[in-house]
């Protein structure tokens, strides 16, 4: 029911999927912008950004639980724009955990992947904070994206692929993402089962 599609921020992740879903029927949720909102209604917070810079980790998990609740409701095809493993100023915290492994019917798991040069020249024209701590070990970060991303497969029992989004070659990833989403919904009912 839910395709995880990750990625470190720069990579174009969101991009790559809002292109490749754009004449499709899924629904689409964006797990940083619905944690922001339970932060700024449970916290006060202003900025994401803040979310994983100036907040304690324990107050992290109270938005993250609040997040969880909300997409435990989800009864359709989605694909969840996510991060695994979330990096800030001094440690990486998860994103996907064992929790969210167990209650979410996740059934693909989808990393979008960019050499390191490209995504720092991304990051460079962000708006966002990018690149601040640990965030800046880019290939680190990435390598443990798809580490956890082999794990959770392993874990669940569902399949889980790589994309790499190059330079001027967004269409490329987009139409690679399209046709896994595609064999995903067209195996939905055998991987619910």
């Amino acid at each position: 029911m839910i395709a995880v599609v990750a990625g470190v921020p720069g990579v174009g992740k969101t991009s790559v999927i809002r292109k490749a879903i754009a004449s499709m029927n899924v629904h689409y949720i964006n797990y940083g912008d619905l944690f922001e909102h339970e932060a700024r209604r449970l916290l006060n917070i202003n900025n994401r950004d803040d979310l994983r810079f100036h907040i304690p980790y324990t107050m992290y998990r109270l938005v993250d639980r609040a997040v969880l609740r909300k997409l435990e409701k989800v009864n359709r095809p989605t694909i969840l724009d996510t991060h695994l493993i979330i990096a800030t100023k001094y440690t990486f915290m998860p994103g996907f955990d064992m929790n969210k492994l167990n209650t979410l019917p996740v059934s693909l798991v989808v990393v979008i992947t960019a050499p390191e040069d490209e995504i720092k020249r991304r990051r460079v024209n962000d708006k966002r904070v990018r690149g601040i701590g640990i965030e800046k070990h880019i290939n680190l970060h990435q390598h443990l994206t798809i580490d956890i991303a082999a794990q959770l497969s392993a874990l669940k029992g569902i399949p889980f692929t790589l994309i790499e989004n190059r330079d001027g070659r967004i269409n490329e990833a987009a139409e690679r993402l399209k046709n896994v989403i595609n064999e995903w919904l067209k195996g939905i009912d055998f991987v619910e089962v």
